[in-house]
């Protein structure tokens, strides 16, 4: 896996594994960063993404690669299994985890996942400050799982060299909907009030105008209100084209994405992100712009409309409307507003 490597050419890896799991920003009130969490949540939705491909696109994919999707998925369990015997070395207390998580009645390939959240954090490979709280791995440790999370994230990067290629295949040209065929297409929600409306300022307001990525939805014949905020009697859905270079990530639920302009972040919902979620680290008009998300870059749109539940998250570069959707009668004025503010792009009655 190490010879990856030399095939990354100009792709370059943004997730790394923080060593360190407490920050001293002073500017920042939450000081941790909850990595076992993150980590957990990073390879779940890497597995799952792999399991889609080899469920929807294996010949396909296999084609178009050196190493099968079997292949990468061995690779995957290699290095998640050498991760775990390294944080939970011992074979009694795995399965003590494990059995306390039986009780849910799911399936290993999603339980072990929470194993690495489950994980004791009195084991030795674990750095500790004076109140014997976690703030780290141990030197010795990190040495060896960073290695181990690398191959992780070059699976992830590998994979997606190919499955953009699906994206590419499968979006619906605005040019070409109809609503009377199969279709799918990429939307964003958009409200009279906007989002937020709360907690409206003019600090807010720069803030967002200065954004550079942006959530969307993946939506098809079948699954039209699987969107953020669909339940509203007024909105409108931005459709996009498909564009490879703006593609960040995509999740088949919430991802929970932020993005950081200079460190600063004014719609922090959640928490601190670890690396392990970053997404891309860009310098755009003199700002630095980190964008996270609990996504991943491999993932494929089949997958995520067979998976979808409320709204499936997929992540972009800018956002450029070809075209308006009013969903329903009520919201027809507002997607002409809509469509006048964004250059009179045509609007489309659903």
């Amino acid at each position: 896996m190490d010879n990856l490597d030399l095939h990354l050419e100009n792709h370059k890896l943004t997730k790394t594994l923080p060593k360190q799991w407490v920050t001293f920003d002073k500017d920042k009130p939450d000081k941790e960063m909850f990595v076992m969490e993150d980590f957990a949540c990073y390879l779940k939705k890497l597995y799952q993404s792999l399991m889609g491909i080899k469920k929807f696109y294996e010949n396909d994919f296999n084609k178009d690669n050196n190493c099968t999707i079997d292949e990468y998925i061995a690779l995957f369990n290699s290095a998640f299994n050498k991760i775990i015997k390294l944080l939970i070395p011992s074979d009694l207390v795995r399965k003590e985890i494990l059995k306390s998580l039986k009780g849910e009645k799911r399936e290993y390939d999603t339980l072990r996942f929470e194993l690495l959240e489950k994980t004791p954090k009195y084991e030795s490979c674990f750095k500790h400050d004076k109140d014997n709280n976690v703030v780290g791995f141990s030197d010795e440790t990190f040495d060896k799982i960073s290695k181990y999370a690398k191959q992780l994230f070059m699976i992830e990067k590998f994979c997606s060299f190919t499955t953009r290629k699906f994206w590419q295949q499968e979006i619906t040209k605005v040019n070409q909907l109809d609503f009377n065929k199969p279709y799918k297409i990429l939307v964003k929600c958009v409200f009279p009030d906007g989002w937020r409306k709360e907690n409206k300022s003019k600090k807010l307001d720069k803030f967002m105008k200065s954004k550079k990525f942006h959530s969307t939805s993946l939506i098809d014949d079948r699954h039209f209100y699987n969107t953020f905020f669909a339940f509203s009697n007024q909105y409108a859905l931005l459709i996009m084209d498909y564009e490879d270079n703006d593609f960040v990530c995509a999740s088949a639920t919430d991802s929970y994405s932020e993005e950081v302009i200079d460190r600063e972040n004014l719609l922090k919902d959640k928490k601190i992100f670890s690396d392990i979620l970053l997404q891309k680290d860009e310098s755009i008009d003199d700002k630095v712009h980190k964008f996270y998300a609990e996504a991943v870059e491999c993932e494929t749109p089949k997958n995520i409309l067979e998976n979808v539940n409320l709204y499936t998250e997929v992540n972009v570069k800018d956002i450029k409307p070809k075209a308006v959707i009013a969903p329903n009668v009520a919201s027809l004025r507002f997607a002409k507003e809509v469509a006048k503010e964004y250059g009179d792009l045509p609007v489309i009655i659903k």
